[in-house]
Formats: structure tokens, C-alpha cells, sequence
């Protein structure tokens, strides 16, 4: 059974021998429960010449890849509020993770006098992240896609994340860079599976599909902004419905 992923948001730089052994416990503790961690203080090289930016984006990536993510939270590492930024952002693309505060008890008491910071905004993650999500009928989805989206071929990207975030499952593209969605019950979603299906047996293509990844879709700046933009509308659409 393939282990599932934990990044470790935590203090490096400055870290203290105290918190140390309590991360190197807490570490511990998570690995013997079966996870794999992503420790960046054990696992990500800290001699960067590029000043941090390799630092950067390889702990960005463990991020993207994680299941979950740990926070041992200190309000004066600026990695780690860097960090918490990218699974902000990550959230907002659409690409949710579980996230829990290791030490939120300590932490809370540390930041009582501080209304504005990101341990507060993590917590609201948190809340939101829990809150159920809704489960709209397929065809109100359906008309939703139709009026922002239309019917152009390029946009199949694009629907299949807004399925995938209101139905689960999994995304996946053929040959032909065409998208569409799996659920957890085996039925599959194709709302545009007439433009590129066609196109395939026009040409007489075998259609090789393969599960694809929601960063790939959204590594491209101007689908993750696009992405952006419909989900708020889909989501005022189906609330009003």
C-alpha cells in the first residue's frame, strides 16, 4: 500500500534544540503511524547558492505532492509563513490539503495578542476545508459549464477540475490532451467528448488515457487564473440555482 505523503512546515533556519526534539518526535511519531514525511530541515538541501530560491521551489513541489500537511508553527520563521502562502494559494487554485496544526495549543497561547496573523489564517483554512462541500445535481453543474464555458474544445481542462471539485474521483487525459473525469464509482464524466473523440477516429488514433495530475492542469499561469475566475462563478451559479 503506497504511504501517504506529510510536508512539515516548521521553523529551520532558527529552529531551537527544544523545538528539535519536539519536531523530531512529533516526525517520528507520523512515521511509525505509516506516513512519509517531508522533514525540510532533514530532507531539503539548505546550501543553496541561489540565495533560497531552490530552497523554495523544491519544498514547493514536496507541497504540491503531499497529502497532508503538518504545521509546527512559529510565528517569527519567515519560511515558514512563505510556505503557508503556497498552500494558501494552492487552496485557491483548487488543489485543497488537509492541513493540521501540530502545536496549536502552544502556538495559540504565544499568539494571543496578535489578531492579524498567519497562524489565524491557517485555522480559517482549516474550518473551511472541513466544512462539507456541495454536491449539486450533475445537470445544474452541467448547464453551470455550458453558460461560462461554452463549447469550445480547449476548455475540457477546465471542466474537469470544477467535477473533480464538486464530485471527487480522479482526472484523465488521452492522447489528443483531452480531459475528463473518473468518479469513485467508476462512472465517467465527458462533457466535451464529441469535439475530441471525433477528432480520433477521423484520424484513427487509439486513445492511450493515463490519470492526470491538478497541478499539471494548473501549472499553466493563464488556466490558473482562468480556473480561478469560473470557480466563483460556477459556485454563485449553483448557490442561486
Amino acid at each position: 500500500m503506497k504511504k501517504k505523503k506529510i510536508f512539515l512546515i516548521c521553523p529551520v533556519a532558527r529552529v531551537t534544540p527544544k523545538q528539535l526534539k519536539q519536531i523530531t518526535r512529533h516526525i517520528r511519531q507520523r512515521e511509525r503511524d505509516g506516513y512519509k514525511v517531508h522533514w525540510p530541515y532533514r530532507d531539503t538541501n539548505q546550501d543553496d547558492l541561489s540565495g533560497g530560491f531552490e530552497i523554495c521551489r523544491r519544498n514547493f513541489a514536496e507541497i504540491m505532492r503531499a497529502d497532508e500537511i503538518d504545521i509546527w508553527y512559529d510565528e517569527t520563521s519567515g519560511g515558514s509563513k512563505f510556505d503557508m502562502g503556497g498552500v494558501f494559494m494552492l487552496a485557491m487554485l483548487g488543489h485543497e490539503k488537509k492541513v493540521n496544526i501540530v502545536n496549536e495549543k502552544s502556538a495559540a497561547q504565544a499568539d494571543k495578542k496578535n489578531k492579524k496573523s498567519f497562524l489565524r489564517v491557517m485555522k480559517k483554512y482549516q474550518a473551511v476545508a472541513a466544512e462539507p462541500k456541495l454536491s449539486p445535481d450533475l445537470s445544474i453543474l452541467k448547464k453551470a459549464l455550458e453558460k461560462y464555458l461554452g463549447e469550445k474544445e480547449d476548455n475540457c481542462g477546465l471542466a474537469a477540475l470544477i467535477i473533480q471539485d464538486y464530485y471527487g474521483g480522479i482526472i484523465i487525459n488521452d492522447s489528443l490532451w483531452h480531459y475528463k473525469n473518473k468518479l469513485v464509482n467508476g462512472l465517467e464524466i465527458d462533457l466535451s467528448e464529441g469535439h475530441f473523440h471525433d477528432q480520433g477516429k477521423i484520424w484513427d488514433i487509439p486513445l492511450q488515457e493515463r490519470e492526470a495530475r491538478r497541478d499539471w492542469i494548473l501549472g499553466n499561469f493563464k488556466t490558473a487564473a482562468d480556473y480561478s475566475k469560473l470557480k466563483d462563478k460556477i459556485d454563485k451559479y449553483i448557490m442561486n440555482a
